[in-house]
């Protein structure tokens, strides 16, 4: 998806992010949201 050209094209300059979309499994998108909250990824 779009959402997820951006994040890998975020992450390749370096940036910590994570992509959060419906298409992703419930366990993924929780798994996102908690590297988000947590610190691990500062980009959502």
């Amino acid at each position: 998806t779009r959402c997820d050209e951006v994040a890998e094209a975020l992450i390749a300059e370096g940036l910590h992010a994570v992509s959060l979309h419906g298409g992703r499994s419930q366990t993924e998108r929780e798994a996102a949201l908690r590297d988000f909250r947590n610190g691990s990824s500062n980009i959502l």
